[in-house]
């Protein structure tokens, strides 16, 4: 017997919406890639090689305690039978952006035995401005959590993309005013930043408030807890390699590695 099945790209249904989320997430990959390209590409023509070097070496920090204290929060909502509730989803913001403050702490804190070990003496300063990065993507809403669980992945495909351009040409310009490492810096912060605010904008979904449900966080750390290791793996998997890299081989090397 012979089954068929035919996917509707139109209408409002399950599968619908999910041959949609396909084609959005291809679209969002693909043109986040070009633009990381293209953009690396003009950087090394204005900065030198060592500029990418350094940030590798915060990338590596601040992916590596962002991984180490995954909680799974996307994963939980996307879920959870409460994933739909205002209350539920308030709880996990609160959650996320108490999460993203430990981190910026964590990283300021750690900043200068990082760059004693990787003998950088420039790489504490610029750690404690990047520590920004996950400050700001906690405060991120829960609608992006929303548009996963629901696959309505279009606004936040568009969303993604225009941060990213925008941040790219940003960065680039930085690079051309100001010829150093901070171009590097500040364009780190421009997507996040910018992703940030707009999520509460130009999203659907219920609005956030700062607010804490016993019950709900439980959910949502037991959760977690199953993520975490599987995070662990995925660093030493991503960047395990350049951890060990960054204290045995220049700036400059690593940064072709990178």
């Amino acid at each position: 017997m012979l089954l068929s099945f035919k996917i509707r790209p139109s209408g409002d249904g399950y599968q619908a919406r999910a041959f949609r989320s396909a084609i959005y997430v291809i679209l969002t990959f693909g043109g986040d890639s070009i633009l990381r390209l293209a953009t690396n590409l003009v950087l090394a023509r204005i900065l030198f090689p060592e500029a990418f070097g350094m940030m590798a070496l915060v990338q590596v920090v601040i992916s590596g305690l962002t991984m180490f204290s995954d909680l799974g929060f996307r994963s939980a909502v996307v879920q959870d039978p409460r994933g739909d509730d205002p209350v539920f989803l308030s709880t996990a913001w609160t959650l996320q952006i108490t999460r993203g403050l430990i981190l910026g702490f964590a990283v300021m804190i750690l900043s200068g035995s990082v760059a004693s070990f990787y003998s950088q003496p420039d790489l504490q300063s610029i750690l404690i401005f990047s520590a920004l990065v996950p400050i700001v993507q906690g405060f991120e809403s829960t609608k992006i959590l929303t548009a996963d669980r629901t696959l309505q992945m279009g606004r936040l495909t568009i969303l993604t993309l225009f941060t990213q351009l925008v941040g790219s040409v940003l960065t680039v310009l930085l690079a051309i005013w100001l010829e150093s490492i901070w171009a590097l810096v500040f364009g780190l912060l421009v997507q996040p930043s910018l992703r940030s605010v707009l999520s509460h904008q130009v999203l659907l979904g219920e609005r956030n408030k700062l607010l804490f449900e016993k019950k709900a966080a439980l959910s949502l750390l037991r959760f977690g807890g199953y993520i975490f290791f599987a995070s662990i793996a995925g660093f030493l998997l991503t960047q395990g390699d350049r951890a060990v890299l960054g204290k045995y081989v220049s700036l400059a090397d690593l940064a072709i590695y990178n």
